[in-house]
């Protein structure tokens, strides 16, 4: 109740970052490839694919919350992956300042990802109080969206939902 965001969507911004700073290890163009804030079906978007991330406060992570239908529709992908991370709170932990700290020193375009930060919600002169979260990622999962998968997309809705959907 006192962060800028809320303790759910900082979370889920974390998760972001989270998986953020380990693609720009590979490519700092990583970052142009983050389109969560924009309010894409997915938070990471390619020419060839796609990755959904899901951050909860629960370890193991045995549910998530899909917030739309399109979330985990693979239609115009090659891929699409369903990331899940578990991330408990930690005196230790880190915090967003310390993923965008982490990046910065990667050297990704500051600018823009501080645009994208504040765009997703959170406004660097809000980072102190942000910083209050520390987080512990305790478990990282991830999963090949594709048939068979259980998911809901908007085909799922004929006859009966999917296996493994509540």
């Amino acid at each position: 109740a006192s962060s800028p965001m809320g303790d759910s969507a900082l979370r889920g911004l974390f998760g972001e970052l989270w998986c953020l700073a380990r693609f720009a290890r590979h490519s700092l163009q990583a970052v142009d490839y983050w389109v969560g804030p924009d309010d894409q079906p997915q938070d990471f978007i390619s020419a060839r694919g796609a990755i959904e991330v899901k951050t909860t406060g629960r370890s193991p992570a045995r549910r998530i919350m899909i917030s739309t239908i399109d979330q985990l529709d693979d239609t115009g992908h090659d891929f699409l992956m369903l990331v899940v991370i578990s991330a408990l709170e930690d005196p230790q932990g880190t915090t967003i300042p310390d993923l965008v700290e982490q990046l910065v020193d990667l050297d990704v375009d500051e600018t823009k990802l501080l645009d994208r930060i504040a765009k997703a919600g959170l406004q660097e002169e809000d980072f102190g109080e942000a910083a209050k979260l520390r987080l512990r990622v305790t478990d990282e999962f991830a999963y090949d969206v594709r048939a068979g998968f259980p998911r809901i997309v908007a085909s799922s809705f004929s006859p009966l939902l999917p296996p493994g959907i509540s």
